[in-house]
């Protein structure tokens, strides 16, 4: 990516730029991003002036099972119109890295005026079905479900001499995603992190492949 130098006033230069064509990206916190495509001559000057449209905002909030607030999660708005392919991504009013703030509320600004599928992740957490809401406009409560934690204990036979490693997998009784991971054996005690509450519901299938 290419970093413009900053006049003020709305006023950016890029220099010194190859011939060809670029992709141009006109972006600020509560307007609708324009992209475009720009082609530069060779020794031309190429004024590009764009006027960006005050978005729609998306305001909810996310928690987990217990109804408290995510504090960490991240959400992100697409429009759900065929012609529209464009990502909006949610911004903290207060601006920083996270995407809320402590109570788990979550405010998406920039967006184009109609239904969006909003969806949100959390680290530790399960996934939830895509809400939907119109913007401007409130989206409906998002639960994560807590995830868990798989501990297992692998005894070997009287006299077995044991492998330098194993292979640990599981997967869902009625389908569906799946975790493995190559492991040294060291005694046989294994914990997995971070395992789906779907997963964990269904009585997982576990499998084992020792060497």
């Amino acid at each position: 990516d290419l970093v413009p130098e900053r006049e003020g006033g709305g006023v950016f230069r890029f220099d010194l730029l190859p011939p060809g064509e670029y992709a141009v990206l006109s972006s600020c916190t509560g307007y609708i991003a324009v992209a475009e495509s720009v082609v530069v001559l060779e020794g031309e000057a190429k004024e590009v002036r764009r006027v960006l449209e005050k978005g729609a905002a998306l305001e909810g909030t996310v928690v987990d099972d217990l109804g408290k607030p995510i504090a960490g999660a991240s959400v992100t708005a697409t429009p759900v119109e065929k012609d529209v392919t464009r990502v909006a991504f949610g911004r903290p009013t207060g601006g920083g890295g996270a995407a809320m703030d402590r109570e788990g509320r979550f405010r998406i600004e920039g967006l184009r005026s109609g239904v969006h599928r909003v969806v949100a992740g959390a680290s530790g957490h399960g996934s939830a079905s895509p809400a939907t809401a119109r913007a401007p406009g409130e989206v409906p409560r998002i639960v994560l479900r807590r995830c868990g934690t798989l501990r297992l204990r692998l005894v070997l036979p009287a006299g077995a001499t044991p492998p330098a490693q194993m292979t640990v997998s599981f997967e869902e009784v009625e389908g569906g995603g799946g975790i493995g991971s190559k492991r040294p054996w060291k005694d046989g005690r294994v914990v997995v992190d971070d395992v789906s509450p779907v997963a964990v519901r269904s009585k997982p299938l576990i499998g084992v492949t020792l060497g």
